[in-house]
């Protein structure tokens, strides 16, 4: 056999492969991406916390659904404490949700990543609220925090504590239930930070009535063990081909791309292993979301270079299989 006639047949082996990945493939996505469009949850209109205070005399909770307590909230760093006027002039502004580290301090240096502090909102309601039965949807933050509601405790995502052995961390997304019975409440979150390199509150809050909370948290439950299912569904399929033309190893790659996502998508989003490892080690859980991220580079680049083998080198491409190992 010639060599033009072996490059011709490697050219149409390697477009044979593209085409069916780009086929299969696409058609799966596009089926994704509808589905995602129909559960995504509608836009409210804009409303932001200013100096500490969110006002929501506005909203209206039966037609905008819930809303996120984003904005400037005021900060106390390096102190737990119950009233933000005792002491006022140690008040600060810190924008939620956000990472301390990516905000100065007075004397013009970031924040560290570790260290303890208290976060005050003031929330006014609106005159119209049909039910007095509101909840807190508590999104995912690498932090240990308690959220109180004036002088009530409403639930905690970890313990919070003043040094590292005092302190327990939690990677998980909660419903924080509570009753109110007036149109202005202060929310009160004392926070600490020792074993992530982002300290604060990274992630939204999110206030509604307590049924429309359960609603948001069990459609975004559904999205996910869609997404689960669908990534969990494409692995066997491309291993099953794999199986059965076994001089393919893109195939094998894609496999394990699609593999490693679900490890992603169980350990991020709506925190799925966290209903199917109840109580999992949070050291453990902050690994398989990292490593499960810095995997997809190389395995990504095996599958490129498998498709196009002439074109990427080995040598760069066995260095990037390497380069997660220092995330273990």
């Amino acid at each position: 056999m010639t060599k033009s006639k072996i490059d011709a047949e490697n050219i149409e082996k390697r477009h044979g492969s593209i085409q069916f990945f780009s086929r299969a493939n696409s058609i799966s996505f596009r089926n994704f991406f509808v589905f995602n469009h129909c559960m995504q949850d509608s836009e409210p209109p804009h409303v932001s916390a200013i100096s500490g205070v969110i006002d929501l005399t506005s909203w209206n909770f039966e037609q905008h659904g819930p809303v996120a307590l984003q904005g400037d909230w005021i900060f106390r760093w390096k102190e737990f404490i119950k009233n933000p006027k005792i002491d006022s002039e140690k008040n600060r502004i810190m924008p939620v949700p956000k990472a301390w580290t990516r905000i100065q301090e007075p004397n013009g240096k970031n924040y560290p990543g570790t260290g303890i502090a208290t976060y005050f909102l003031k929330v006014i309601l609106p005159e119209n609220l049909s039910s007095n039965n509101l909840a807190i949807l508590a999104e995912t933050s690498e932090t240990a925090y308690e959220v109180w509601i004036d002088d009530n405790k409403i639930g905690a995502q970890g313990v919070p504590g003043e040094t590292a052995d005092t302190s327990t961390p939690e990677w998980n997304v909660k419903i924080l239930p509570f009753q109110i019975n007036k149109k202005e409440f202060q929310i009160r979150i004392p926070l600490s930070n020792f074993y992530h390199a982002r300290g604060g509150l990274t992630a939204r809050l999110i206030l509604g009535n307590e049924d429309q909370i359960i609603r948001l948290r069990e459609r975004r439950m559904t999205m996910d063990v869609f997404l689960l299912g669908f990534l969990v569904a494409m692995a066997l399929y491309h291993f099953t081909l794999y199986f059965l033309r076994k001089k393919d190893a893109a195939l094998w790659y894609f496999g394990t791309i699609c593999f490693v996502f679900c490890f992603r998508e169980i350990s991020t989003g709506q925190n799925l292993i966290q209903v199917i490892v109840p109580g999992i080690s949070y050291n453990v859980h902050m690994r398989i979301v990292y490593l499960s991220f810095y995997l997809l580079t190389p395995i990504t680049a095996a599958f490129l270079r498998a498709l196009f083998p002439e074109e990427l080198k080995k040598k760069s491409t066995m260095e990037l299989f390497l380069s997660p190992l220092s995330f273990l």
